[in-house]
């Protein structure tokens, strides 16, 4: 069981059906505080929305105290959920979608930047994320959180070797572009036209092997200035993101 924080976590959670709802709490003292006053009308919406999923489901909301928000999260404004734990895509059904934009992502070591990462993959229309299989959905609320919910709307599969579905993605006509150094050329002059695989990796320790030996192609995003600076996981993630979106246009 995960209970998620936040009405924003709580609303994308039940609309990506990745989990089963089991319990809504709210917050009695902010919740009486929102109703006795004539504001917090955005506040007031996002309670008729849960109101209206609440009797769908069947559920009757559970009013609890201050203390019970707190220890989820300082922010998560008096709602809250318990679901069931979340459901992962099928690989192999991840691959089969038409002409997709895909991406793998290692190494990421902070769950706040795996969320961040994540809000970014699916603002820029990733159609589905590959993990290894440990991955940090072991920190639901954060991750949910820090991604603003979008965790909860894409499609996310769970993989240790990959090499076992190279045949399905050449089969797909699915290219594998790495990020790296060696043999890299500028992501601008790269093909980033779907389907497409992009592998991301953490600022510490890349890209493993398995990846470098499969890659169509090594990209890497040129620097204003020579420096052995690197961007953030999650700055870098944006950037390749948007530029696969860019490279997708017209």
């Amino acid at each position: 069981m995960s209970i998620l924080g936040g009405y924003i976590s709580v609303f994308n959670a039940i609309i990506g059906k990745k989990r089963k709802l089991l319990n809504v709490f709210y917050d009695k003292e902010r919740f009486d505080k929102v109703f006795s006053s004539k504001y917090h009308l955005s506040e007031k919406k996002q309670y008729a929305e849960l109101k209206k999923i609440c009797e769908k489901y069947h559920i009757r909301p559970i009013y609890k105290n201050k203390e019970f928000f707190e220890n989820i999260s300082s922010s998560c404004g008096g709602i809250a959920a318990e679901f069931s734990e979340r459901e992962f895509t099928d690989i192999i059904d991840l691959l089969n979608k038409p002409s997709p934009y895909l991406v793998y992502l290692e190494g990421i070591e902070d769950p706040f930047n795996f969320g961040y990462v994540i809000r970014s993959l699916y603002l820029s229309g990733c159609d589905g994320v590959i993990l290894p299989k440990r991955n940090f959905f072991t920190s639901d609320d954060i991750v949910v959180r820090s991604s603003a919910g979008t965790s909860e709307l894409l499609d996310i599969s769970l993989c240790d070797d990959i090499s076992e579905y190279y045949d399905t993605i050449k089969n797909n006509n699915i290219r594998i572009i790495c990020t790296g150094k060696e043999g890299s050329i500028s992501m601008y002059d790269a093909d980033l036209k779907k389907p497409l695989l992009l592998v991301i990796g953490g600022e510490r320790r890349g890209i493993s092997k398995t990846f470098s030996q499969f890659a169509d192609c090594v990209i890497e995003i040129p620097y204003g200035r020579n420096s052995n600076i690197s961007l953030s996981a999650s700055s870098a993630s944006s950037i390749l993101a948007f530029e696969v979106f860019r490279n997708n246009q017209g």
